[in-house]
């Protein structure tokens, strides 16, 4: 896991310090706009533990009914809203059977490179134009890094 990882967040690192020195890197005009909110709630900690347990559901369905690439499926849906659910499901599937190690590395990576999607598609729908351009590249970079980094 740490090849691919280690590979996209250098590219990420230089993705930013190339936006930086380009000077595309602008403060928030109000930071005081963002609401901040305690993670440190009930809600927040069943919501994820309902997550949990659903993306667990779903690999044991993936893995019965489709061994190996299901999983894959599983991630990439999970992904979309978060990485901590099928992080943990596939740390799990890897501790339980060491012969999906792989499978399960490929799979968080799959789920991070859709995550990484869904936030870069957020920018581009809600973020300023001039953003869109540096953001998408960025993007398209780091996810490069990271298939780069599973096929090594």
């Amino acid at each position: 896991m740490l090849v691919p990882f280690v590979a996209m967040a250098l590219a990420a690192v230089g993705m930013a310090v190339l936006g930086f020195r380009r000077g595309r890197v602008a403060a928030p005009t109000d930071p005081g706009s963002v609401p901040l909110k305690t993670p440190f709630s009930l809600l927040a900690a069943g919501k994820f533990a309902l997550l949990f347990g659903g993306v667990q559901l779903l690999l044991k369905l993936a893995q019965t009914w489709f061994p190996g690439r299901g999983a894959y499926v599983i991630a990439a849906i999970a992904g979309l809203t978060d990485v901590d659910a099928i992080t943990l499901s596939m740390a799990e599937v890897a501790k339980a059977d060491a012969a999906q190690s792989q499978v399960a590395v490929v799979a968080i990576v799959i789920a991070t490179a859709s995550n990484t999607l869904v936030k870069a598609g957020m920018v581009l729908a809600m973020g300023h134009r001039g953003m869109r351009g540096t953001v998408l590249t960025g993007t398209l970079v780091i996810l490069g890094a990271g298939v780069v980094g599973l096929l090594v």
